[in-house]
């Protein structure tokens, strides 16, 4: 949301410094939203920042250039609440309604590049006026102009809600840029391979990967480890990128568009089922995992990659922990945060979960 929240700010940033030029504060509150979603700040601190940028509407001469300093420390506001993203959106589309561009062309742009992750973390706030106390209370973000904007935004989740293979066919293009969805780097590559071969052990293992992307686990695992796997993702886009990437891998694996809350796998299939950040996204993770752990063999592994981040959005080893530890009894946990596998420190909690029976 941070990062969605930065971009939204900078696209109308120009018209607070045509006026202001000297005057670096809502550049730099964009910039630490920025680094905020990297996991580089930590929320305190942000928190004693979140009124500076405020200030710098003061030094805009016109309507359209408050607005964009106003969107500028909305964004640097999502640190304390994520509900302030919307207030990014809101006073970044009512900038460009003073200006040339027009709020209904900003509206379509923000939309248009508001990430899966986003999105979903967007759905879990409250709808705008319903909620008695935060930024979308009845207030300044529910009234006039801004309210309309982020009624809007919303109502937009809504629909895209009961359909949101549209937002992850849009992120398949770059999907792969994430050091850690690719693989594109040798060294974070053979990080991988060296986690999960071992756990999975032997070769020619029947392997489900429940949310693959655009198949570059799938691809790791068929060839170094000769293993038979099958991946599954809702997104058709990312399938087709999938079956691209292996289309010279042998053994090849298979890519079938399919819901993995519901995969259309055979029961007792599989001898390892694997799942990197996908669980948390699940609309009932208790369900979802039980799903998987039918596709299980009766001697099967379960391997899942997940986290919480920094903005509250996934699920806490501790929750996951407990759902797979309803269903088996071999549940072990290890925290995961070596920069080795992610291109570069973090700071969210991100852990590994391997079940045996």
């Amino acid at each position: 949301m941070a990062a969605w929240a930065a971009d939204c700010a900078e696209r109308v940033l120009h018209l607070f410094e045509a006026e202001a030029p000297a005057d670096d504060r809502p550049r730099n509150a964009i910039a630490r939203a920025r680094a905020f979603a990297r996991g580089e700040l930590s929320t305190a601190g942000e928190i004693r920042q979140r009124f500076v940028a405020g200030r710098a509407a003061h030094s805009a001469t016109s309507p359209a250039g408050v607005a964009a300093a106003r969107a500028a420390a909305q964004a640097a506001g999502v640190a304390h609440m994520g509900a302030h993203a919307l207030g990014a959106a809101a006073y970044a589309a009512r900038a460009a309604g003073f200006a040339a561009d027009g709020a209904v062309h900003e509206l379509e742009w923000q939309l248009a590049h508001l990430s899966p992750e986003a999105a979903i973390a967007l759905r879990q706030l409250p709808p705008l006026g319903d909620d008695t106390a935060g930024p979308l209370g009845p207030g300044l973000l529910a009234s006039g102009d801004l309210g309309e904007h982020i009624r809007r935004i919303q109502a937009d989740l809504l629909r895209t809600r009961d359909d949101p293979r549209t937002l992850w066919d849009a992120e398949a293009e770059t999907f792969d840029d994430a050091p850690d969805h690719g693989l594109l780097d040798p060294d974070i590559r053979r990080a991988w391979a060296h986690l999960l071969l071992p756990l999975i052990g032997g070769r020619g293992r029947r392997i489900a990967d429940l949310g693959c992307g655009t198949g570059t686990l799938s691809v790791l695992l068929a060839t170094e480890g000769g293993h038979l796997v099958t991946g599954v993702d809702f997104s058709p886009e990312m399938v087709r990128r999938a079956r691209e990437k292996a289309s010279d891998t042998a053994p090849e694996p298979e890519f079938i568009v399919g819901d993995a809350a519901d995969p259309p796998l055979p029961l007792g299939g599989f001898d390892v089922v694997l799942s990197r950040h996908v669980l948390w996204a699940m609309p009932d993770p208790a369900t979802a995992l039980q799903t998987w752990l039918d596709l299980l063999t009766p001697t099967g592994i379960l391997i899942l990659v997940e986290g919480q981040w920094h903005t509250g959005v996934g699920l806490s080893a501790e929750e996951c922990f407990a759902l797979v530890s309803a269903s088996r009894k071999n549940v072990e946990i290890r925290m995961f945060d070596d920069p080795a596998y992610w291109g570069g420190p973090v700071s969210d909690e991100r852990y590994l979960i391997v079940s045996t029976p």
